[in-house]
């Protein structure tokens, strides 16, 4: 995950809902998740400041770390995400 600008998330091992999601967070360089299983909790992983993605459910809201400078959310803005 060093300097990963998403992580794909494809399995439910109990060694990946294990993992310190702080440290995931400071080592890539975007810190984009995508979700397939489901293994995190939304409103956790935003406050951690993932931009996160749970296939199959709802967004969460954005943390304010994922503001451009109008104040408008960047969420589902490639263009936007990947110039921060």
């Amino acid at each position: 995950m060093q300097d990963a600008e998403a992580l794909v998330l494809a399995t439910e091992w109990p060694e990946f809902s294990e993992v310190d999601l702080t440290e995931v967070n400071q080592r890539m360089r975007m810190p984009i998740v995508f979700d397939g299983r489901n293994l995190f909790d939304p409103a956790t992983m935003r406050d951690l400041g993932f931009q996160y993605f749970g296939i199959g459910r709802p967004l969460a809201e954005p943390s304010n770390s994922y503001r451009n400078g109008n104040g408008t959310s960047t969420r589902g803005d490639p263009v936007a995400l990947r110039s921060k």
